[in-house]
């Protein structure tokens, strides 16, 4: 828990493929949790509170502004966990999938997805090598798909586009963990990146 927090409204009509007792979590682009709801009853509405990182803190304990959430359910009877596709609540104050100190959202829709679901045609996205000295090659990427990379600290370092294969280039970065952030028109999917 930190001062700065973004609530997050989960109507009931979404919970179609979730059972009572099963978590929804919010991750951020390190993986870190930094909100988690149970859903304790499917027919009504829920609310989830994502932290934002604590700057009293050294570490990145929470979200930063403007960092991209990913949602994942965790099965409660499998203990399994899978991504969420949601949507968002457009006549809400903050309508897109970002943290926003003191933001009020709301998902008016969840689907289950996994990677091959998220890309379509039962493509598989391929990013390499991965630890990487800068050159990075990618493909599996559907057609008019916005890559976006993300430093660990949440910010965005570059933008690119790719048709469905390609390469982009972080010599000039430092040594670290980033993120790849790919948005389609199905859906949003992260990968991390580590630069040796």
């Amino acid at each position: 828990m930190s001062p700065s927090n973004h609530m997050v409204s989960i109507s009931a009509n979404t919970m179609t493929q979730i059972d009572e007792g099963d978590f929804i979590g919010a991750f951020d682009l390190l993986g870190n949790l930094c909100g988690v709801v149970e859903i304790e009853n499917t027919s009504r509405n829920q609310v989830m509170v994502l932290f934002g990182d604590d700057p009293t803190t050294e570490t990145k304990d929470g979200f930063v502004e403007g960092e991209p959430i990913e949602f994942r359910l965790m099965n409660n009877s499998t203990q399994e966990e899978s991504p969420l596709d949601v949507s968002f609540d457009l006549s809400m104050p903050n309508a897109e999938q970002v943290f926003v100190n003191n933001g009020l959202s709301a998902i008016t829709g969840a689907n289950l997805t996994g990677l091959q679901d998220l890309l379509g045609l039962g493509a598989k996205i391929n990013i390499y090598p991965n630890p990487s000295t800068g050159l990075v090659y990618i493909d599996g990427i559907e057609e008019g798909s916005s890559i976006k990379i993300f430093n660990a600290f949440g910010e965005e370092i570059n933008q690119v586009r790719i048709q469905s294969s390609g390469s982009f280039n972080l010599g000039n970065q430092p040594k670290g963990v980033y993120f790849v952030r790919i948005d389609s028109e199905v859906g949003m999917h992260f990968e991390k990146l580590i630069l040796n």
